[in-house]
């Protein structure tokens, strides 16, 4: 924006009206990058005096500051006192980043007193460039977001076990990330894509049903710990894909070997927070057959109550666990 409309000073606030996107800010002075200096509290409509309903109303792009507030109270501003003041900025140009109804940020440029005001001119040129600036930042936080979910979903492949994408219409497993020692596609893949796309449709189409959540499944001796789905996502190749997460079994049988079918089932509901009358239902029961199989399961893991259910099952305690060997994370796409 400054090589359109020269200025010593530019900022650029990410997010939407939150605090937190004041927060995710930074300004350049000159060609310095600074940090925004702000209060805890103050969100991003607070911190340049804009109420935000009435900015994403409108078409218009660019601001003066001189055309929203008297000089007096940009002064006293959030935003231009504790930032502006100090470099000796004394006017500046606005352009809050909104569309569909949403505030995404606002950027802007600042000039001292020796520099010329802001012209029409200036603000021609600051609309016809704010459409790509919204572009941008609004690349800039899906880029992040998506960070973020590949960091999440590498947290959680650390912590033991592999995550595994499966394409429904392709029949085929198209990513995979280990926290092991890696994956061996041609040796350990292929030869079960049958196997680990049956298991994933199968388990997405038994939690589909009435929120029923499928019985423990295992694939090479692993658990299948959790189970999601994406849409039309393009680094999944735009198709319906399922997202399973197996982990390691220990050596020894883990608590849920002891039980039956329909014991585990029911185990998994009480642990999920069902009542006895909603297992009853969800699995076509009576209560008195679900007391019973609580009664067994109980006697079976050597328990009493729900708590110690919980405990035993996905507590720090449990007896089965997803296990790294090592703590690097792999992945691997095929293809």
């Amino acid at each position: 924006m400054r090589s359109l409309v020269p200025a010593s000073g530019a900022f650029i606030c990410f997010g939407d009206d939150r605090t937190v996107s004041y927060a995710h800010s930074w300004r350049m002075v000159e060609d310095t990058v600074k940090p925004v200096r702000r209060r805890d509290g103050i969100n991003l409509a607070q911190a340049f005096g804009l109420e935000s309903r009435d900015v994403v109303r409108t078409a218009r792009r660019a601001y003066r500051t001189v055309e929203l507030y008297t000089d007096d109270i940009r002064k006293n501003l959030p935003y231009f006192r504790d930032n502006s003041a100090a470099d000796a900025f004394v006017r500046a140009l606005l352009v809050p980043l909104h569309a569909s109804g949403s505030l995404f940020g606002i950027c802007g440029l600042e000039r001292r007193q020796e520099e010329p005001d802001f012209t029409r001119v200036d603000l021609q040129r600051a609309e016809q460039v704010a459409p790509f600036v919204l572009a941008a930042t609004q690349a800039h936080m899906k880029s992040n977001e998506l960070q973020k979910e590949a960091t999440a979903l590498h947290s959680l492949a650390s912590c033991g076990g592999t995550l595994l994408a499966v394409d429904r219409g392709k029949r085929c497993v198209t990513w995979v990330a280990s926290s092991e020692e890696g994956v061996d596609w041609p040796a350990q893949v292929n030869p079960l894509v049958d196997e680990v796309f049956a298991l994933a449709i199968s388990q997405d189409d038994a939690r589909g049903q009435g929120d029923r959540i499928a019985p423990t499944s295992r694939l090479c001796e692993r658990t299948v710990l959790g189970i999601s789905n994406i849409e039309d996502d393009s680094l999944f190749g735009s198709g319906a894909c399922v997202i399973l997460h197996l982990g390691a079994l220990d050596g020894e049988s883990g608590p849920e070997d002891k039980l039956s079918t329909r014991e585990q089932e029911v185990a998994r509901l009480l642990v999920a927070g069902y009542s006895r009358i909603n297992i009853a239902a969800l699995m076509g029961l009576s209560e008195n057959t679900v007391r019973t199989y609580m009664r067994r399961l109980y006697t079976k893991l050597g328990i009493s109550n729900r708590v110690d259910l919980v405990r035993e099952l996905i507590g720090p305690t449990r007896k089965w666990s997803p296990h790294a060997r090592s703590n690097r994370s792999h992945s691997y796409t095929s293809g």
